[in-house]
């Protein structure tokens, strides 16, 4: 997860992150996501998810409602995998609402000096700026 997190924080600093970036499906208008229909974060996230046999995964960009872009990434490898769908939707909501600006803990979500949020399935936001959110 920390791999791809990093691989999509040197895409966005890339001459063509643009079009990479609208290369990925709309949160609430493209791809699985287009079911998700959270009236504050439709068309606030570019992501793409995964699946495999026990494996759910998501990961692109979310804009936040203060304006600050994160990089997101989460892979839940667990039999019951498919039934995490709704907590990695629940993940992209809670950066849109900018929750890990707003964290208490200060190491909810890190800017790209290092660190990431990591859950127990190996799931990691990273804030897209240089400095950690607090």
């Amino acid at each position: 997860a920390e791999s791809l997190a990093r691989l999509l924080q040197v895409a966005q600093a890339a001459p063509w992150a643009a079009e990479f970036a609208s290369s990925l499906p709309i949160l609430g208008q493209d791809g699985t996501l287009r079911r998700v229909r959270a009236a504050a974060g439709a068309g606030r996230a570019h992501l793409k998810t995964g699946s495999l046999e026990d494996v759910s995964a998501v990961a692109g960009y979310v804009l936040g409602a203060s304006g600050r872009r994160f990089v997101l990434v989460a892979l839940v490898n667990h039999p019951q995998a498919p039934g995490a769908r709704p907590a990695l939707q629940a993940l992209a909501q809670w950066l849109i609402d900018d929750g890990a600006a707003r964290s208490m803990d200060g190491g909810a979500a890190r800017g790209t000096e290092g660190g990431a949020a990591r859950g127990a399935e190996g799931g990691a936001a990273r804030g897209a700026e240089d400095s950690a959110a607090r």
